[in-house]
């Protein structure tokens, strides 16, 4: 059973301005893939992109803390003329060798920071969730992202993140910028505040740094009306409890 044919996921992490080293950002990046890989086997491996698929998969990135110093390093910001912008910090981006369902891509950026205490630059993770249920992926629900979010919380420390269906993203604004997006989950960095009282299907689940927020255990679909009314009561009292306010990193938006 393909529990996810109608619709497509992915999960985004924001954090703002925050200065790391290359050494640092690796060493997130290592406890970010070694956490990956024992949570669905679609993450085991990963390759750099490349301008082919044969190309790509000449190479994986191996969890090598020497190997992932050199690969941040390699993903510094430059200018026109190729100097570097170390306020703009790092970028790099995998795919996990797959095609079809299975096919799965990752970018991160990190080490960013804003030359002027009024200004902020996002850094972010971003990565596509398992679209198969019955191959060697497994079935998504509201418990996965629970520990997902809490992966991503130890590793990345994100002021926030969230795990979104594609389609309800097209129905919805596009947040203001520096705003939360809410998602099938969403979790908020204890940073950000309290979690209020949530409508009886959603519920809060408390993570060692912040607070994850689950619309539904099973997979959150547009074509159903409950998830639908689920979403804009959680949204609304998140709204009221300041939890959306336009402080911090805003959402890239990834569209399939």
């Amino acid at each position: 059973m393909n529990l996810m044919s109608e619709d497509s996921y992915y999960v985004g992490a924001y954090w703002g301005n925050r200065e790391e080293s290359a050494e640092r950002c690796a060493a997130r990046l290592g406890r970010w893939l070694s956490a990956l890989a024992g949570f669905d086997p679609a993450f085991r491996r990963w390759f750099r992109k490349a301008r082919s698929r044969r190309e790509a998969l000449k190479h994986e990135v191996l969890v090598d803390p020497i190997g992932l110093v050199d690969l941040i390093r390699g993903g510094r910001t430059k200018d026109d003329t190729g100097g570097e912008i170390p306020e703009l910090g790092f970028g790099v981006s995998f795919w996990n060798g797959e095609s079809g369902d299975r096919s799965a891509g990752m970018s991160i950026r990190c080490g960013g920071y804003a030359s002027s205490e009024q200004a902020w630059l996002p850094n972010a993770c971003i990565v596509d969730l398992p679209s198969r249920g019955d191959g060697p992926t497994q079935a998504m629900t509201g418990t996965a992202l629970v520990e997902l979010m809490r992966i991503l919380g130890d590793c990345w420390d994100p002021d926030w993140a969230s795990a979104v269906s594609r389609l309800y993203q097209q129905l919805r604004p596009v947040p203001p910028i520096g705003a939360p997006e809410v998602g099938w989950a969403t979790y908020f960095s204890e940073r950000r505040g309290p979690i209020p009282v949530l409508p009886p299907l959603a519920k809060s689940t408390p993570l060692s740094a912040g607070t994850v927020v689950i619309l539904t255990e099973e997979p959150f679909t547009t074509t159903n009306p409950v998830h639908l009314s689920v979403a804009s009561e959680v949204e609304e009292g998140l709204r009221r409890a300041g939890l959306l306010d336009t402080t911090g990193p805003g959402p890239i938006r990834v569209r399939s």
